[in-house]
């Protein structure tokens, strides 16, 4: 599976990131996982599992680790 890590990235930069390997991701991708953390903080979580959205993203889902948020993407 492949996974996307937003560590370190302030809000904008992680925005940027996420359209660009969104974009690059292989068509027949049917997950991501993105790997924002929580320790230093929960903007990034908040950030990418309510406010960011994109066309390939199906679905998202809390992962039972609160560091992680899963992608559910469309193909």
């Amino acid at each position: 599976m492949t996974s996307i890590d937003l560590h370190t990235f302030s809000r904008k930069e992680a925005e940027m990131v996420l359209n660009i390997q969104l974009k690059n991701l292989p068509s027949d991708a049917s997950e991501v996982v993105i790997i924002h953390g929580y320790h230093s903080g929960t903007s990034l979580r908040t950030y990418v599992r309510t406010i960011y959205t994109h066309p390939r993203i199906r679905s998202k889902i809390n992962s039972a680790n609160p560091g992680e948020t899963v992608f559910v993407l469309r193909r």
